[in-house]
């Protein structure tokens, strides 16, 4: 990973900048990071992105361990029991699907598609993000994958 967001030693000076400044400033880093196979592409908020959930379940498997051992504050305790019923994977398995059951209830209690009447369900999060700017397994880069779309 590249410690320092500008670079000058990725950049091709065989390029011109006036002709193609993306691939100027690029070419080396894409030829250095191609996209990994199980990914369909990748970028440096990928890897960005990649590197932040890495670090969040290290501290997150921290707190775990801190709150079996009875260590750390309400907030990491309370952090650390959570990151560790997610990952029970015996428990989850054998609770099935009645921690669903309330919205599954709530699913089948629909009697028409009129949105005025269908309840709203609570969604435990939303995922949002940067701006798509990673390179696709083809080669092309998103914002040119875009315009076929």
């Amino acid at each position: 990973m590249i410690d320092r967001p500008l670079d000058p030693s990725l950049w091709d000076e065989s390029i011109p900048v006036a002709e193609d400044f993306y691939h100027h400033v690029n070419a080396r880093w894409l030829a250095g990071n191609p996209v990994p196979a199980e990914y369909p592409m990748w970028g440096a908020y990928l890897e960005l992105d990649h590197r932040n959930k890495e670090l969040t379940h290290h501290l997150l498997a921290d707190a775990a361990a801190a709150s079996t051992a009875g260590r750390g504050d309400a907030v990491s305790r309370l952090a650390g029991d959570f990151f560790a019923s997610g990952m029970d994977e015996a428990a989850i398995a054998a609770a099935g699907l009645e921690p669903l059951r309330p919205y599954l209830d709530r699913i089948d209690a629909i009697g028409s598609v009129e949105p005025r009447q269908r309840p709203p369900l609570e969604h435990p999060g939303v995922r949002g993000g940067l701006r798509d700017r990673g390179r696709y397994a083809d080669g092309r880069p998103a914002e040119d994958r875009a315009k076929v779309w």
